[in-house]
């Protein structure tokens, strides 16, 4: 994507991305009696053991 915008744009001489770490872990709703195959995330800044 940055490539691109490089190659089309000579006044653009760099560019720099800055994306969150944001892991998403499915929430166990088993216990509340709900199936929960890929609907319910709980976003995180860093994966749990």
């Amino acid at each position: 994507m940055g490539k691109k915008v490089l190659e089309a744009h000579g006044e653009v001489d760099e560019i720099k991305f800055s994306m969150p770490n944001k892991h998403h872990f499915l929430v166990d709703l088993s216990p509340f009696g709900l199936d929960n195959p890929t609907r319910s995330s709980s976003p995180r800044t860093a994966p749990t053991a």
